[in-house]
């Protein structure tokens, strides 16, 4: 098994190397052109089963743009949809024999996140012009700019190591199960892995649409910063007495907010002692330091994946709690 860290190249195309990685990538946006083209031939107005199952995904993912940031989804479904698709498809082609999934590796997922860092600019400076959206980095006083500056670059750069940690770990789970107790084995975490992969777009594309509507928020928000943008007068909501479902907004926050301390403060410490029972053993079996390197590397990954878990269920229990609707 190859170490995730390095590029296998397959050949050259003058001077640039093309790898793996690379193939698998041209491979997956050949077919999802070439299945946008012929599923969207000769639409109708009275749509037949294949067009109603296309119409049903395109308002699905209108209803999470719309609901997840409360924002019109139309100039976001285009980028937002076929971050997610392409991301999908190449967390599940890792279940193709012989092919491992371009999410596995790190040029890859920088390069979406990337792409992520600059559609969060491009929607910002449309959305409020170019002096909006860099008044937005001022907000709210200007002695944070440059927490605001770092904040845009470390929250891009910790979308794309979260994605490859959990992709590359189910890759080297499978592969190691495989290899010891054979072919049928790992069936039940091939199964997982596809759940996990589903997961793992569905996080990508919500915080990609936070990112890129919060800068749109910010860039197009009054100096004043108040009142609403179309001009309604709030209609304040009338004082009620205290009731068990009065308090359901507030436990929700509550909950989410135990979920990414618990997210963010346990797998921190899991990392630490994982990494000094490593060095340890290190210390102890010198000629040993490769194969414990490795397993570091890949216990790193899965411990990654409780912080993954906990940001879901925060962001199940503030977006998506039946008991809010």
């Amino acid at each position: 098994m190859n170490s995730p860290l390095e590029s296998v190249t397959l050949f050259q195309f003058g001077p640039v190397p093309i790898t793996q990685a690379v193939l698998t990538t041209w491979g997956i946006m050949a077919i999802l052109v070439l299945g946008s083209v012929l599923l969207t031939r000769r639409l109708d107005l009275v749509p037949g089963r294949r067009q109603a199952a296309l119409e049903l995904i395109v308002t699905t993912l209108d209803t999470q743009i719309r609901e997840t940031t409360g924002a019109e989804p139309v100039p976001y479904r285009g980028f937002i949809g076929t971050l997610f698709l392409f991301i999908l498809v190449a967390n599940w082609s890792s279940l193709v024999p012989g092919l491992e999934p371009p999410t596995a590796q790190l040029e890859t997922d920088a390069a979406l996140a990337v792409l992520v860092f600059l559609s969060v600019i491009w929607f910002g400076v449309r959305g409020g012009g170019l002096g909006g959206y860099l008044k937005s980095f001022a907000a709210p006083n200007p002695v944070m700019i440059p927490l605001n500056m770092l904040e845009s670059v470390t929250r891009v750069f910790s979308m794309f190591v979260r994605l490859f940690g959990n992709v590359m770990s189910g890759v080297f789970v499978i592969g190691i199960v495989a290899s010891l107790a054979g072919l049928l084995v790992p069936i039940p975490l091939m199964a997982l892995d596809l759940l996990t992969g589903l997961v793992q777009a569905y996080i990508f594309a919500v915080l990609a649409m936070v990112f890129i509507t919060s800068a749109v928020e910010h860039a197009a928000r009054e100096p004043a910063g108040g009142g609403d943008l179309t001009g309604a007068e709030p209609t304040p909501s009338p004082k009620t007495k205290g009731s068990l479902m009065d308090y359901l907004p507030l436990a929700s926050i509550f909950c989410a907010a135990f979920a990414v301390a618990f997210g963010a403060i346990g797998p921190a410490l899991a990392e630490g002692r994982a990494v000094a029972a490593a060095m340890d053993a290190i210390a102890r079996q010198p000629e040993a330091a490769n194969t414990i390197s490795r397993t570091l590397f890949v216990g790193l990954a899965m411990i990654e994946t409780t912080a993954i878990y906990c940001l879901v269920i925060a962001l199940l229990l503030l977006f998506a709690n039946p008991l809010l609707a």
